[in-house]
């Protein structure tokens, strides 16, 4: 077992339609009030303009504004989002827009890991002020130093 056994999943799938949508987000925020840290997934990442309104029908596959401005704004929450790379300009430039976004949002401090190998996606570390030290990109160096050893190095700190 990697995740604690007290580790919290929201598992309710996410709905089509602005209100229910609306409903789904308040329902996932009341259930990961006691976490520190929380690991979005969303299947084809963070929001987008061919997709603006909660109520399309590609919606559920994206996380929105809004949606991450809410846990952004809760005291003592550190956000871990996990993204695909898209095959639309270099990783690297999709990587700087997509945590000067993250930035513009709530004014906290994000960092990405870039995994390199086979398909390219990124975990873009967003830490609260109580986690700054655990969730440092400086510790988080460490970790894969430690967690891979003299192999190949397949992260990058972004």
């Amino acid at each position: 077992r990697i995740l604690p056994a007290d580790t919290v999943y929201f598992r309710d799938k996410v709905p089509v339609g602005k209100e229910e949508r609306k409903d789904w987000a308040s329902k996932a925020l009341q259930q990961v009030a006691g976490c520190d840290v929380v690991f979005l997934d969303p299947d084809n990442g963070r929001w987008v303009k061919s997709v603006s309104s909660e109520a399309a029908k590609k919606a559920p596959k994206y996380v929105f504004k809004d949606e991450l401005q809410g846990l952004m704004n809760t005291p003592g929450k550190s956000i871990i989002i996990y993204q695909h790379v898209s095959r639309s300009g270099t990783a690297g430039k999709q990587i700087d827009s997509r945590k000067q976004e993250l930035k513009a949002l709530g004014g906290r401090s994000v960092y990405g890991l870039h995994y390199r190998r086979g398909t390219a996606r990124v975990f873009f570390v967003i830490p609260a002020a109580l986690h700054k030290e655990q969730l440092s990109p400086e510790r988080s160096e460490q970790v894969l130093a430690a967690w891979m050893g003299s192999g190949r190095k397949h992260f990058e700190l972004v």
